[in-house]
């Protein structure tokens, strides 16, 4: 079996590392569905961050520890603005694109912050960019090698106890065989008193706990009373990082909050025929708009339906970030076209979610993201096209809150027009046959002439040697992994050259950058093959050059492109692709230009 990674997690920013405990064999003996090494681990995780940190922008500090692990859970803040956003990713360990994405829009803001001058001085945002770190690492002892293979799971990795409440509620559990955790998207609660309603013994009151019957056994829930609401299925705040993410919301006071999820595929029932929906929103709101909940008949409880305490002005700002959202992907075309599928989560009350037991703590307008895509069904397929979308999507919030606190100029209402959800969209599990098909690849974009060799020694890394601005891995399914390096360049190069994030798209990778005044670079964009689908400095020296477009530029905006490796669809999916080489491609005229000519009238590009 190809083994994957041990699983450790960093209890500092330089610390020692504790391993999960092993779930045997015998104990599990299924083959692990997803392989997760596209999605960072806690100490990459931390790295990143340890990076961030080294900007004056950003300041990175630990606010809790996971239960399981003791791996930290972090909190970001930067900006100095009136408007208070707060946001958290990977509630649940096997939903990661939001890690990726926020940690790509910190990257980029601390890099240009000219270009966020205004989000960095109208916003504070505080942001906890993985809250389940024992979910983010969770594995099993799949082959009885005593070695644990990650496979990410939902919940956090801890026991229940019957000293902790009166009754194991219904949102612990855990396969036989598995350590048990909580889904700590049930375990919030919107009391700031709530302890003051323990008995001696540490519980809550008895009549506040339900009972529904099922497989011989009873599933327990709090049913708290709160002015004159019965708030069903409310949380017990039994998590660590529960209490820490509670803390960390109440002390940012924001007038935002945005939680990140992934879901299944559904479609978009706009689209004919039916199209995968690249994700839904969904906003938090109140009795005000009580005839647009979806799932509310004019019977029951409202507060099953809606949320009591979130006020008609609240509430219109939830609809109009949450529109605003739809509508801002939607305009985004390059290099997906179906960003334009955002469709409607429906809404209903989840009185031990975060938004609905945190925003009427502080009158914040909540929403919710559910990426298209779980990571135990589809794996890492496509999955840069998750972490873009993510991206986009926290960016263009960012922008417009700092312009418009209210985001006056987006129509409330305009919300409910957004479709719901439609069915589950079919996964196709297995790659065509026959014919040829993109392979794992890696691309660079450089300062400098591409190196035709990779790993030969540690100097022909382009990190090593200060020249790499980004890159980005994937496969067939798509982009798997993406990173920016720009802040490791050295001041006078980093200070002359901005870029988009590499575009990748019918066999063709893409990079539209910019170069500032007064300076002029070498640039190069490089493909190269993967073997094995991930990058290791151990068979980097396996990788082949596939294509390179290089350019000397002034001052002025451009875009390079290479083609990507192919190779037959049978091997892609045998071995994830080792790719053969298909050469140098022809060399280009100039760089395209971003609608307009090369200010210097075109530069040549030179065939290595």
């Amino acid at each position: 079996m190809r083994r994957r990674q041990f699983l450790t997690t960093a209890t500092g920013l330089a610390a020692a590392t504790t391993g999960l405990p092993a779930v045997t064999a015998q104990e599990s003996d299924e083959e692990a569905p997803v392989n997760p090494n596209a999605y960072l681990t806690n100490e990459q995780l931390e790295r990143r961050l340890a990076l961030l940190d080294q900007s004056d922008l950003i300041t990175v500090s630990q606010i809790g520890e996971s239960a399981g692990l003791g791996a930290p859970v972090w909190e970001v803040q930067l900006g100095e603005g009136d408007t208070n956003v707060h946001l958290i990713t990977q509630i649940h360990g096997d939903e990661p694109a939001g890690t990726d994405g926020i940690l790509v829009a910190l990257r980029q803001m601390t890099a240009e912050p000219d270009r966020y001058e205004d989000v960095l001085d109208e916003l504070s945002i505080t942001i906890v960019p993985r809250m389940n770190p024992d979910g983010a690492m969770y594995g099993e002892d799949l082959d009885g090698d005593d070695d644990l293979e990650r496979l990410t799971r939902r919940q956090n990795t801890q026991p229940w106890e019957r000293g902790d409440s009166r009754h194991e509620p219904y949102y612990h559990y855990g396969s036989e065989g598995q350590p048990s955790g909580y889904d700590m998207n049930r375990d919030f609660n919107l009391r700031s008193d709530l302890d003051r309603f323990r008995d001696d013994d540490g519980f809550l009151p008895a009549d506040w706990w339900s009972g529904s019957e099922g497989d011989g056994e009873t599933s327990w829930q709090l049913d708290m009373p709160y002015e004159g609401h019965t708030l069903s299925a409310s949380g017990l705040r039994l998590t660590p990082e529960v209490r820490a993410v509670t803390r960390s919301f109440l002390r940012a006071d924001p007038d935002y909050a945005i939680t990140h999820h992934h879901q299944g595929i559904p479609t978009d029932p706009g689209s004919e025929p039916p199209e995968p929906s690249i994700m839904s929103v969904m906003a938090a709101f109140g009795p005000s708009y009580l005839d647009q909940a979806p799932f509310y008949d004019g019977e029951g409880p409202v507060a099953d339906a809606v949320n009591p305490f979130i006020d008609r002005e609240t509430s219109e700002r939830s609809l109009r970030l949450n529109r605003l959202v739809h509508d801002r992907l939607a305009e985004v075309t390059d290099p997906w076209d179906d960003f334009d599928t955002v469709t409607r989560y429906g809404y209903a009350t989840l009185w031990g979610s975060y938004l609905d037991a945190l925003c009427p703590r502080t009158n914040a307008a909540g929403m919710l993201y559910e990426i298209s895509g779980q990571s135990s069904s589809v794996g890492s397929r496509a999955y840069g096209q998750k972490v873009e979308a993510s991206r986009v999507g926290f960016l263009e919030t960012f922008e417009a809150l700092a312009d418009d606190p209210q985001l006056s100029s987006v129509d409330a209402e305009s919300y409910f027009d957004i479709p719901l959800s439609g069915e589950e969209f079919p996964i196709d599990e297995v790659p065509g046959e026959g014919g040829e098909t993109v392979v794992p690849y890696q691309v660079d974009f450089v300062v400098g002439e591409p190196n035709e060799t990779l790993g030969e020694s540690d100097d022909d890394f382009y990190g090593r040697q200060e020249r790499l601005i980004q890159y980005v891995n994937g496969d067939a399914d798509g982009v798997t992994t993406r990173d920016t390096w720009i802040n490791s360049l050295p001041s006078e190069i980093r200070d002359c050259v901005s870029s988009d994030p590499i575009a990748v798209s019918d066999g063709t990778a893409s990079v539209a950058f910019t170069v500032a005044e007064g300076c002029e670079l070498q640039l190069s964009l490089v493909s190269y093959t993967l073997p094995g689908g991930e990058f290791s400095f151990d068979t980097a020296d396996e990788q082949e050059l596939v294509d390179a477009a290089t350019t000397t530029v002034g001052s002025g905006e451009y875009t390079l492109d290479v083609t990507l490796p192919t190779g037959t669809a049978e091997g892609a999916a045998a071995d994830r692709g080792v790719a053969p080489a298909r050469g140098v491609s022809p060399v280009r005229d100039e760089p395209s230009a971003r609608g307009r000519t090369s200010p210097r009238g075109g530069s040549s590009l030179r065939r290595l």
